[in-house]
């Protein structure tokens, strides 16, 4: 599925509707949904996970939130850590303003030619994540 930037505008309301929802509202909020998938209510779940990075000093965890719609993906993804690292990482069909190649210099493309992008923060944190999340909702129009 391609997806255009209204589209990703349209799924990052969606995403801060399960947040919402579900009470999420600090990276506390985010550890104790991790293993937990919540349904968006249209295409697609919300799914809480944990990544441990043992080779980085000092060793930390990232909590993160996927945004799934099925075989097409992740479209929205938000990564947060406990020294307040945050990161956005989407797929669309072209750059959204203030993002840059996940991989810079070698853009990265799914099979339908979304490029994979990311903003991040390296002194942040969950409200940041949120932030840029309705930053992103006003792509929808």
């Amino acid at each position: 599925m391609v997806f255009t930037l209204a589209d990703i505008g349209t799924t990052a309301g969606r995403f801060l509707g399960v947040l919402d929802r579900e009470e999420v509202r600090s990276l506390d909020d985010m550890r104790t949904r991790v293993g937990r998938t919540f349904e968006t209510g249209y295409v697609g779940q919300v799914l809480f996970d944990r990544k441990e990075h043992k080779f980085a000093k000092p060793v930390s965890t990232s909590y993160i939130a996927s945004y799934v719609m099925g075989s097409a993906g992740i479209p929205i993804e938000v990564r947060v850590n406990d020294s307040g690292f945050a990161i956005v990482i989407l797929k669309a069909e072209r750059l959204v303003e203030g993002y840059g190649h996940l991989f810079p210099g070698r853009p990265f493309s799914d099979n339908f030619g979304n490029l994979y992008q990311n903003v991040e923060n390296r002194n942040a944190g969950f409200d940041w994540v949120v932030e840029e999340l309705q930053k992103l909702k006003r792509l929808a129009g």
